[in-house]
């Protein structure tokens, strides 16, 4: 197999090393070759092909080797670029992080949490990423991979992200391991996440250890977060964070806390949610309908809108700021009403997007929605706008919008355009649109009859 590696001859030697595979020997050779400079990482490429436990047991082996450096330290210090072949250990911890990768997500559970212990290792300090740049692209790679790990082993991987938890030492380490402990959704996790807020007491920087907490969704953690949200100590953005997390628990502390909040500078936005989405109050009501108007905090509302569960309520504070509400915060409003509350919120948000249409500087999106939902009046509006364009790329964006209408007019505009535009790039764009309209047409003509 040797051989037929340094003579570039994949595929005898793919042969090969799948005879070897089948004999229970190809992890040998694996452990063998990796020191021959000309063929290791076409070694590594053909591990990652073949697979099994054995191999992964294998890198991780060699990943391993004693050395003088303690266990903690050996596997970041072995792919720190100290040594003189600093491209073959540029790409050695992708190759072999794929390679654990792969046995993971073929649910492989051993190689899934040495592949969470290689990532914890191989994650630098600050001045490791900073010294060598190009490590980050192998960081990025290794943190997906451990993503597939979490996926693979579900709960078994708990112990690993909890040591990684209590071991961290940096704010770099805590968010990704606060990060994993995020996706495992544990109920375990609830103790060290609870203990990890303390670090966000004495730090400015936030490890999403709320989120994680949301996220959880178990109650006996209401009274640490309204310790943390009430905590004039912490740094005000992490209260505001621990605040919007009492949202999601209907609980009379929750309520009580953010009824304190409420009185103080810098909370209101999300105390109104959290009051409003557990209570149904006016006040909160009130105030979020007048965020979606007054711009300033108009998208922080529209991502809290987001969290509330469907209501009546929440419907009417969603149109009302459609309806009156500042242009940037429409687009995110319409996803939303889409969403959830489409039939009741369908014609309300066209009445809107008519008139949007008549602005001399009309969005985006609202050419895209009213070419979606069709009929004469929006068909009218885009093809006036199309008509007056002065511009390419207006003309280009309503003329699209226009097709997607499947309205007769904008049929037989196109086939006008196509023959009678002088411009080549619009006579182009006209014949693409006039079949597109064309089919539209015919759908919507079929839709109707069925």
């Amino acid at each position: 197999l040797a051989r037929r590696l340094r003579a570039k001859d994949p595929a005898r030697a793919g042969d090969r090393a799948r005879e070897l595979e089948e004999r229970g020997l190809f992890h040998l050779f694996v452990k063998s070759e990796l020191g021959e400079v000309a063929i290791r990482e076409d070694t590594l490429r053909m591990a990652q092909r073949l697979g099994g436990k054995q191999l992964a047991v294998t890198l991780w082996e060699d990943a391993l080797r004693p050395d003088s450096i303690s266990p903690w330290e050996r596997p970041g210090r072995h792919y720190t670029p100290f040594v003189s072949d600093i491209q073959f250990q540029n790409s050695l911890p992708r190759d072999r992080m794929a390679a654990c990768a792969l046995l993971a997500r073929r649910g492989d559970r051993e190689a899934a949490v040495m592949l969470l212990s290689f990532l914890w290792h191989l994650q630098g300090p600050e001045v490791y990423r900073e010294e060598y740049p190009d490590e980050m692209d192998a960081l990025r790679q290794m943190e997906t991979a451990a993503a597939d790990a979490v996926v693979a082993l579900g709960t078994v991987a708990y112990p690993v992200a909890e040591n990684f938890l209590r071991l961290a030492e940096t704010p770099w380490h805590r968010r990704r391991a606060v990060r994993l402990m995020r996706g495992l959704g544990d109920a375990r996790a609830l103790r060290p996440l609870l203990e990890a807020l303390a670090w966000e007491t004495r730090e400015e920087e936030s490890y999403g250890v709320a989120a994680a907490l949301e996220e959880l969704g178990d109650p006996q953690a209401i009274d640490g977060l309204v310790d943390a949200a009430l905590d004039v100590r912490r740094p005000l953005t992490r209260r505001r964070e621990a605040a919007e997390t009492l949202g999601r628990f209907k609980d009379p502390r929750s309520v009580a806390a953010l009824g304190k909040l409420a009185k103080e500078d810098g909370f209101g936005t999300v105390s109104a949610y959290g009051l409003f989405r557990l209570t149904g109050d006016e006040a909160g009501r009130a105030k979020l309908t007048a965020g979606l108007k007054a711009g300033d905090d108009s998208l922080e509302v529209v991502r809290l809108l987001g969290k509330c569960e469907d209501s009546d309520a929440l419907r009417e504070v969603l149109l009302d700021g459609f309806v009156e509400g500042v242009p940037v915060a429409r687009p995110g409003i319409l996803e939303l009403l889409k969403a959830r509350f489409w039939p009741q919120a369908k014609d309300r948000v066209r009445d809107v997007l008519l008139r949007a249409a008549e602005s001399a500087n009309v969005q985006d999106y609202v050419l895209e929605e009213l070419g979606a939902m069709g009929g004469p009046e929006a068909a009218e509006r885009l093809l006036n706008l199309v008509q007056g364009a002065s511009g390419d790329d207006v003309w280009a964006k309503a003329a699209r919008a226009l097709a997607r209408t499947g309205d007769a007019r904008a049929v037989q505009f196109f086939n006008r355009a196509r023959i009678l535009e002088k411009d080549p790039g619009r006579r182009r764009l006209a014949e693409q649109l006039h079949e597109e309209a064309q089919a539209e047409h015919a759908r919507r003509e079929k839709a109707a009859r069925g």
